[in-house]
């Protein structure tokens, strides 16, 4: 947990660990005081100076342990990290160094050390969900990157020089206006520095858009802002509402954190009330902070570490009773952990975001998305990289118009101030195009219809323009079937769908449709040598023939066999023949009706005519030879065996398209 995230504007007591009475020196003493108090950035110092004069070893394990926890309270994780080796190093007595250091390993992207820390401690504590989550985290770490459609920018508009600033939100529905917290040159309180976090107290600021949609300059917040840290503003959904935290300290000492209450009249809004969470003595001494409305207005989450909880800092929700909450309820060991759950966020009166630290995650402060399901139980989800990084990731908010909005993040910051960032998600668009075109010729084919079905209803006719090309949208989660028709042309068919679809896709098809009034060669015809027997290597290519019957329920065809001139002229003859009828007995085996197919051996009878795309490949070739006995013999040896193979073909060519399939 990181102060600088977590309480950016919170001055607190009481979170902190515990520490012996022992007096070693008046400087010891000095620190342990201070770090007590919860002022870690001046505890780290004084430490830092103390610790090479600790003589006992068991007092210096302390001490860096006290030392590492005051680097990572302010999110010097360097730092932290040598904190806590050393404090292993002198054997600190409680097996808490591990998971800390575990923690802090992770932030620091090294994963193996990580996790092998984690496992040590659960040598003391099985059970331990942080940790348990920690293993899961580095064993998950590559499946969470992958997940995510997500794009992050940084909002360059909310950035101030050597400042931070965080919990960007919308007021209401209005999308032109943004409230955010900073403190950067200018706040209310000066350059009083904060002994918690070493940096200024915090203001609300409100930035808006000009007539040119372009972001105006920032301005700090009438009326609301103080001396003390003030910061993570909510609104109710008509923006008239708004719910912030003030954390306030007297002479040092922490008055805890309360969530306050200012009403928009007119262009301002008045002077903020204290909202009471709870009737109890203890009260001011409680962190009551970052309140979320929901879109209705009834219900307020918060962030406490009131008692209760499941452990560091929870999500509470109170009810709105007439003018008067509920007692506070906590959200339950479905979002809280032993760590700390902060900033929530309502999408709707069902869907929550809130950040944490105990949840599996990348490391610190992930966002996580939490959805409350019919049974009441709240089903959490990492929003994933990258939404969530190594750093701290907290205060999302998000547009009413998609999936877009700003998120907080210290990320790619070496001194660990917080920037906020912008994100959308995609819209995902899915296309159907392409060109239907002759399969000789090239030529475009204007006019032809695709066929479009899908099992979402889909039922469409898409017609090529002149130069045969097409498009059409598709509807994401469908699956389509699709049959390409032209005036001449044999029918082609094709299936695809946009199942599971994490990309935005475009299905290309390009059709070369076949003309019925020339025969059709099939290719990768095979059959053993000086024998009618169809070898395995044929099927691909006669299971292709079989589609195109089944694409063309209306023609019957004549499978032709044909031979080179080597050889008796009768004997080519009749294996051709033989070779044309075992092609149809494989398509009647395969449930072709044996009246819409006849074979012909043609032997070397029919050598082929060269067409256009036979002479482009073939230079000693031109269009309109043809490839007989007279034409070969005046070839070279290499020519000659190219022309026999050519001539060596099955086709087959369409003889009717008036067939009707007979009732079964």
């Amino acid at each position: 947990m990181k102060i600088r995230s977590i309480y950016k504007f919170l001055i607190l007591a009481g979170l902190t660990v515990g520490v012996s009475a022992c007096s070693t020196t008046r400087r010891l003493k000095k620190a342990d005081k201070r770090y007590e108090v919860g002022e870690y950035n001046k505890a780290a110092t004084m430490y830092r100076r103390v610790a090479s004069s600790v003589n006992d070893k068991s007092k210096r394990a302390e001490v860096n342990y006290n030392m590492a926890e005051c680097f990572r309270l302010t999110n010097n994780i360097n730092k932290a990290g040598s904190s806590y080796k050393n404090a292993i190093k002198y054997k600190y007595d409680d097996p808490i160094v591990y998971l800390k250091y575990a923690e802090v390993l992770y932030e620091l992207n090294k994963i193996p050390d990580a996790r092998k820390n984690y496992l040590l401690y659960l040598k003391s504590d099985s059970s331990n969900t942080q940790a348990l989550n920690g293993v899961l985290a580095c064993d998950s770490l590559t499946k969470w990157h992958l997940n995510t459609r997500y794009r992050v920018t940084l909002a360059k508009q909310f950035d101030a020089r050597r400042s931070s600033s965080f919990c960007p939100g919308f007021a209401g529905e209005a999308e032109d206006v943004v409230y955010y917290t900073t403190n950067r040159d200018g706040v209310t309180g000066g350059n009083n520095m904060s002994p918690i976090t070493g940096q200024r107290n915090n203001d609300i600021y409100v930035m808006s858009k000009n007539l040119s949609n372009e972001w105006k300059d920032g301005e700090a917040v009438e009326n609301v802002n103080t001396e003390y840290d003030e910061g993570t503003a909510a609104f109710t959904a008509d923006g008239k509402s708004m719910y912030f935290t003030r954390a306030m300290n007297d002479k040092g000492q922490s008055k805890g954190a309360q969530i306050w209450l200012s009403q928009r009249k007119g262009a301002e809004w008045s002077e903020p009330e204290l909202l009471v969470l709870v009737q109890d003595s203890l009260a001011d001494t409680l962190t009551f902070a970052h309140p979320a409305p929901s879109p209705t207005g009834l219900q307020l989450v918060f962030a406490s570490d009131m008692p209760g909880g499941k452990g560091g800092i929870d999500l509470w929700m109170v009810k709105q009773e007439g003018k008067q909450w509920s007692e506070p309820i906590n959200l339950g060991a479905d979002i809280n952990t032993s760590g700390n759950e902060v900033f929530p966020y309502f999408r709707n009166d069902s869907v929550l975001y809130f950040a944490s630290d105990g949840q599996a995650g990348f490391g610190g402060l992930d966002i996580y998305r939490a959805v409350k399901e019919e049974d009441s139980v709240w089903h959490i989800k990492n929003m994933g990289s990258p939404i969530n990084s190594k750093n701290d990731d907290f205060g999302i908010t998000f547009s009413q118009e998609n999936e877009s909005g700003f998120f907080s993040s210290n990320r790619k910051d070496r001194k660990g101030y917080d920037h906020i960032y912008s994100f959308i998600l995609p819209v995902l668009e899915f296309k159907f195009e392409g060109k239907v075109m002759d399969d000789k010729t090239g030529e475009p084919i204007a006019g032809a219809v695709i066929k479009l079905i899908g099992n979402d209803g889909t039922n469409r006719k898409i017609t090529s323009k002149k130069d045969g090309t097409y498009a059409y949208p598709l509807n994401k989660e469908v699956e389509y079937v699709f049959l390409a028709t032209a005036r001449g042309y044999l029918n082609k068919s094709g299936e695809m769908n946009t199942l599971n679809a994490n990309k935005s896709i475009i299905h290309k098809r390009q059709f070369e449709l076949s003309s019925i009034r020339q025969p059709i060669r099939l290719n990768n015809i095979f059959f053993d040598f000086a024998s009618a027997e169809l070898t395995d290597a044929s099927h691909a290519s006669l299971d292709t023939l079989l589609q195109t019957l089944a694409d063309n329920p209306n023609i019957t065809i004549e499978i032709s066999a044909h031979s080179d001139a080597i050889g008796e002229e009768d004997v080519n003859i009749r294996m051709s023949q033989k070779r044309a009828e075992s092609v149809v007995n494989y398509l009647i085996k395969n449930g072709v009706a044996a009246d819409r197919l006849s074979a012909e051996g043609y032997g070397e009878t029919k050598p082929v005519v060269v067409e256009e795309y036979l002479a482009e490949q073939y230079k000693f070739m031109a269009v309109g030879d043809t490839l007989n006995e007279v034409f070969v013999q005046n070839l070279n040896e290499k020519n000659r065996e190219i022309a026999y193979s050519i001539n060596r073909r099955t086709e087959f060519k369409v003889l009717s398209t008036t067939y009707k399939p007979k009732a079964e």
